[in-house]
């Protein structure tokens, strides 16, 4: 079954980013369609097995110069100095807009040093996840002008020449398939943590907005720098690990019972040194010499994986005195029926987030007129590494600078309205379809179809490819050995008869095959070290290689190193 609609605006994604985007266009009167995978208030800004967010902001001018001065030195030559400007000139404002809403921010009294800053800033933080999705969803429904598509999977991006014209949306409840029509598209899908076994995001994070913008003809870039933190294996899978926890750290022990992080660092003196730098920032950095707590514990967790390293805390930990990790131990004990010092606690690294996306520029805008770009799935703003804080941050200023940018561009008349013929919208979803997935159709495929696989199998092998050879510590052999492998999966995808006829299942393992090969691809052109990018086989910084890198349709089509 088809159906078509159409809107000012339409926006894929219902995490901070895309939210914030609805009710600005909302604000603004426009007819606004938002459609996501899952419900509103989704997505990694919504991460149930997180105590809270945290958002920062620069008390006034020197302070914002101080804030610049961080973000730069900790971007190391990767990060946009202009969006990073506009963010630090509009954060405190949109922190104000999102209390506006009902969220429950609280400032904290003490300023924070963030992950990789040198200055501490203002810290703002919100938690209560149930309570926000409540105010927020009742308050975007009850809103004129606002249709809501949740379970709706982004399955194509509709082009007409070099401009978007809509979207095609899959209803995961029902056989039904939406054409919503519009001149102005908002993707803020989030990353794509579903690439890898072990992630701290749900399973929705896939990265679709990032493969069908790639497929479309928008660039992606960054795509080698993301944040690997550690995460729980047992007990409470997938909870997030509080990096001030580190400095309590008495022993990592692999599943021999070796003291792994001690028998690298013998000296007393060097491994308190290490752990306390090791605790001021949450994600894996290739620029400290910490680096090495992360590296030891990857190596040990990739003989087994799914047991990883067990944490043993000092008992001094429960003395903490800093509000944010008393916060978590409470947490941990209330909601995730954990004793952080009781417990047999296992950890290994986890994909974060993605600093790197969709190319945009200075008004979210894409390669692609009328797409638009924000929040995770972004790319160009942040750096190497990016400070703490400033992911949530960039989904409230950025989410509201595309709403604008989409709404003004409505505003010049480039209408999408379309009239409904049955014939005529499935020739336009075949012809979207073809754009975005040639690997699944038989005239553009390059092998000889084999054995085809289930996706959920394929999925699980990729998962387990991304974790073991595209995580802290790489390399060009294991590199283009995952590059091999997922070429290879994705000759063992079924081929389509129709768009019609392919289930979201299989369009979505099709999508997280595409980024995944982008993503490779610009792990192995980065010959270096250079922030969240470890090469252990270029363990040191190229100075010609300070510059963004970027990843086209081509390249995935036929990938060359």
């Amino acid at each position: 079954m088809m159906e078509c609609e159409n809107y000012d605006v339409v926006i894929v994604g219902a995490g901070l980013a895309g939210m914030t985007a609805a009710f600005r266009c909302v604000d603004a009167g426009r007819k606004v369609c938002i459609c996501t995978d899952n419900h509103l208030c989704s997505g990694s800004s919504f991460y149930p097995k997180m105590d809270a967010i945290h958002c920062q902001a620069p008390d006034n001018d020197e302070d914002k110069n101080l804030f610049l001065e961080d973000i730069n030195i900790a971007g190391e030559g990767i990060n946009d100095s202009f969006m990073n400007q506009y963010y630090l000139d509009h954060i405190t404002e949109n922190i104000e807009y999102l209390a506006s809403l009902g969220v429950p921010v609280h400032r904290l009294k003490e300023k924070k040093l963030a992950c990789f800053a040198e200055h501490p800033h203002r810290l703002y933080t919100w938690s209560g996840w149930e309570y926000i999705r409540r105010i927020l969803s009742e308050k975007l429904k009850s809103s004129p002008n606002v249709t809501i598509r949740e379970h709706s999977f982004l399955a194509g991006i509709i082009t007409e020449g070099r401009k978007a014209r809509g979207i095609v949306v899959s209803d995961h409840l029902s056989p039904k398939c939406r054409l919503l029509w519009t001149s102005s598209v908002i993707l803020a899908t989030g990353g794509f943590g579903n690439l890898y076994q072990h992630n701290l995001n749900t399973a929705d994070v896939s990265g679709s907005s990032q493969a069908l913008a790639l497929m479309t003809g928008a660039s992606l870039v960054n795509l080698e720098f993301n944040q690997f933190i550690p995460g729980f294996l047992s007990p409470a899978y997938k909870t997030i690990f509080r990096e001030g926890s580190f400095l309590y750290c008495r022993s990592l022990l692999d599943a021999s019972g070796q003291d792994i992080l001690r028998n690298s660092i013998p000296d007393e003196i060097n491994y308190q040194n290490i752990l306390r730098q090791r605790s001021q920032h949450g994600p894996f950095t290739a620029s400290y010499g910490d680096r090495l707590i992360d590296l030891t514990l990857f190596r040990a967790c990739k003989k087994k994986p799914s047991v990883g390293v067990r944490i043993i805390y000092d008992e001094a930990i429960l003395q903490e005195r800093r509000s944010y990790m008393q916060n978590y131990i409470h947490w941990l004990k209330d909601s995730e029926k954990t004793d952080i010092t009781g417990d047999a606690i296992y950890i290994a690294p986890f994909f974060h987030a993605a600093n790197g996306g969709i190319q945009v520029g200075h008004s979210c805008e894409t390669e692609i007129e009328g797409l638009f770009a924000c929040g995770e799935c972004a790319g160009g703003i942040h750096g190497a590494n990016r400070l703490g804080g400033n992911a949530s941050g960039s989904c409230l200023v950025f989410g509201t600078l595309s709403a604008n940018t989409a709404m003004k561009y409505v505003e010049k008349g480039s209408s999408a309205m379309h009239q409904t013929d049955k014939g005529r919208d499935e020739d336009v979803i075949e012809k979207t379809f073809q754009m975005a997935y040639p690997s699944l159709y038989k005239q553009q495929r390059s092998d000889n179809a084999g054995i085809s696989l289930n996706p959920n199998v394929i999925v699980q092998k990729l998962q387990s490819i991304m974790w073991l050879y595209a995580n802290v510590e790489r390399n060009r052999e294991g590199l283009m050995f995952a590059l091999d492998a997922v070429c290879e999966l994705e000759k063992q995808l079924p081929e389509a008869e129709s768009a019609m006829s392919l289930s979201i299942p299989l369009l979505k393992t099709a999508q997280e095959l595409t980024l995944a090969k982008a993503v490779l691809l610009a792990m192995v052109r980065r010959t270096e070290s250079r922030g969240s990018h470890y090469r252990s086989d270029f363990p040191y910084k190229n100075p010609d290689m300070g510059h963004p890198m970027r990843i086209c349709r081509q390249d995935v089509i036929t990938p060359i190193p």
